[in-house]
């Protein structure tokens, strides 16, 4: 499976605050990722880091579901007075709006870059108890129990979820899609072997 590195980056929502004053009270981080995900873990990171150097606390607020549309559209919407970051990824600031007729924003009009802190690659991972050790084992294995597995994603157009449907497009399997709001419920349901939840076929 091809790996995949989303840049991470904080964009401040239509940055138009006075620089003499600036800033002067609490700053606030949108983070459309769910508690425990890659992304809200790196977020907590930068806000303690940013906190320090702004010398305004810097608190994180996560605004999840839709693939990230949720939070940022949140951002969007704020005030404009440059106290309110998001920190957003590929996935909710490129492919979730493409994802969607009628777009809640434009990466590009809406936002003001501030900058790229991380990458994060995707990693594939099963239940212990499911009887494969490899990638050829997993495919393998799906073949053979067509319609038996399932596939947990952070949300219909993530790119876990992308990802996940490629493997299948290549590999010649199929399995159902259960999407979550976000990275880390959905490696909780991996864990705990769970099979319940809103279901989708993958595209054909």
């Amino acid at each position: 499976m091809p790996k995949l590195f989303p840049s991470v980056l904080c964009a401040l929502a239509c940055a138009s605050a006075s620089a003499q004053d600036f800033p002067n009270r609490a700053v606030r981080l949108l983070v459309p990722n769910a508690p425990g995900s890659s992304i809200d873990t790196m977020s907590r990171i930068v806000a303690a880091k940013l906190g320090d150097a702004l010398g305004q606390p810097v608190f994180v607020e996560n605004r999840d579901g839709a693939g990230g549309l949720i939070g940022v559209e949140a951002g969007k919407n704020a005030k404009p007075d440059g106290y309110t970051l998001i920190c957003a990824s590929n996935g909710s600031m490129i492919i979730a709006p493409l994802l969607k007729k009628t777009p809640p924003y434009d990466a590009v009009a809406d936002f003001s870059a501030v900058g790229s802190f991380a990458v994060t690659p995707n990693v594939l991972i099963v239940n212990p108890e499911l009887p494969v050790k490899s990638v050829k084992e997993l495919i393998d294995y799906a073949k053979a129990n067509a319609g038996k597995l399932n596939m947990a994603t952070a949300g219909v157009g993530s790119q876990s979820h992308l990802s996940g449907v490629l493997l299948m497009t290549m590999a010649g399997f199929d399995s159902l899609a259960v999407p979550h709001k976000g990275g880390g419920p959905s490696v909780n349901s991996v864990v705990a072997g769970r099979r319940t939840g809103p279901s989708r076929r993958r595209p054909r």
